[in-house]
């Protein structure tokens, strides 16, 4: 999948999933990892679902 970095990141960049879960609201939030290659830093942080983009719909654009 694609994660849309932190701000301030050139995204999106290349992530996986870990772990997905439903919060209390319904939304669902995933458990990613990933490397901002600016910053040399690998990256594993809990994510709302809208910050992702499957690659298939990536590769459509």
């Amino acid at each position: 999948m694609w994660v849309q970095g932190p701000p301030g990141t050139h995204g999106p960049v290349p992530g996986l999933i870990m772990r997905w879960v439903r919060g209390p609201s319904g939304a669902w939030r995933a458990l990613t990892v990933f490397y901002l290659e600016e910053q040399e830093t690998l990256v594993q942080q809990w994510l709302d679902a809208s910050m992702l983009t499957p690659v298939a719909d990536q590769t459509r654009r």
